[in-house]
């Protein structure tokens, strides 16, 4: 991306001042929506590998360490660590439930509590009400949902007086978002768009066509193994990334036909245990589901 720039402004080499204009064109992008912030932090972080290789000879790609601006006081924290170490919690689950909960006691530190002892509903009720103002209907629901199991853990344990668990018992109603389909006609253009003549276009039709028959994750498509199909029964087994369920999803005849035509004519000579990979080097897998998504970008385009 950086190479094809500086080519088009008539640079073929090394250049800061290049690089720093690149790094402005894509904030620009993320500015008005062609990438995202993530993509945006991912492409600063290559710039800064690659400007502190040439400045010192050393490759360092630790990954940055953030922190959170909800930093609690020592009594808070202590009742965190001891709720955590008291639950089983998958890792995405667990990120969820720290940010909920870490919330929720920064907010009482910041209008004066250091302990839960003198927690009352008014308090609660007024953390609910901000919170319905700042949060989506679908977080506000899984905030409750952890906040009142961790209620339930600090009445039992002696952490608080008041037993707020069951204010977090108010439903909420989850919007639910509905999506535009693609008609017929619209599929066919989109897929037309594909040159299934390069490796790259039958990797991209092979994913594209799992997605459609199947309905799975971009996450899942993008973590499908070689062994997770089973070509003899036509069955595709594999643990969702976001659930962690075991799921067995039927392999359909168009999509089957897409990933043994990448998988034999198009797909690179490695001995990556991952069907679908990147197409230059290095050779490798999708690091998330947003590469996949980057596929669709110009879907309006295509449908246009």
């Amino acid at each position: 991306m950086l190479s094809r720039y500086q080519h088009s402004i008539g640079i073929y080499g090394y250049d800061l001042d290049a690089i720093d204009s690149f790094m402005k064109k894509q904030e620009d992008r993320c500015h008005v929506g062609e990438i995202s912030a993530r993509e945006l932090r991912n492409i600063r972080r290559v710039m800064k590998v690659m400007i502190d290789y040439v400045a010192n000879d050393i490759i360092d790609t630790a990954t940055t360490a953030y922190g959170t601006k909800f930093v609690l006081n020592e009594p808070f924290e202590a009742i965190l660590a001891e709720y955590l170490a008291s639950r089983t919690l998958h890792p995405n689950t667990k990120d969820d439930v720290v940010w909920a909960i870490r919330r929720f006691l920064y907010y009482l530190d910041q209008i004066g509590h250091k302990t839960l002892h003198c927690v009352t509903d008014e308090h609660v009720r007024k953390y609910l009400v901000l919170m319905s103002e700042r949060l989506a209907s679908g977080s506000l629901k899984n905030m409750m949902c952890y906040l009142k199991e961790f209620g339930k853990f600090a009445r039992q344990n002696g952490y608080a007086d008041f037993d707020f668990a069951p204010m977090f018992e108010v439903k909420v109603r989850r919007e639910n978002k509905v999506y535009p389909i693609l008609t017929d006609a619209e599929l066919e253009r989109t897929l037309a768009q594909i040159d299934t003549n390069t490796a790259m276009g039958k990797r991209d039709m092979a994913m594209i066509m799992l997605g459609l028959t199947t309905g799975m994750r971009a996450i899942d498509i993008v973590n499908l193994r070689l062994c997770d199909i089973d070509w003899l029964r036509g069955e595709i087994r594999l643990v969702q990334k976001k659930t962690a369920n075991p799921v067995i999803l039927p392999l359909m005849p168009k999509a089957g036909e897409s990933i043994r035509e990448y998988i034999l004519n198009g797909r690179p000579e490695c001995s990556s245990e991952y069907i679908f990979l990147t197409t230059k080097f290095p050779i490798r897998k999708f690091t998330d589901d947003t590469t996949f998504g980057y596929m669709f970008a110009n879907m309006k385009e295509w449908r246009e």
